[in-house]
């Protein structure tokens, strides 16, 4: 079973594609281990770009209390 929390969808297309991959990574691959990442890096060009940006753009409550940087206030 994938969950995506209901708020991926307000972020670009490119980043919510990182956070499908990756959640669907975890469908083979329960922990990050070395074989998860390659295996979501062979599934979508980009991904380390993608992840950085996912990570500056999801805040701390999306990442189960890890600390983060919010996103600014327009």
């Amino acid at each position: 079973m994938v969950n995506i929390h209901w708020a991926t969808i307000l972020l670009p297309v490119s980043v919510v594609d990182c956070v499908l991959v990756h959640e669907l990574a975890h469908l083979i691959e329960a922990n990050h281990t070395p074989e998860f990442w390659q295996r979501a890096a062979r599934a979508l060009l980009e991904y380390g770009q993608r992840k950085a940006a996912r990570r500056a753009l999801i805040p701390p409550t999306w990442m189960a209390g890890r600390a983060r940087t919010p996103i600014p206030a327009p």
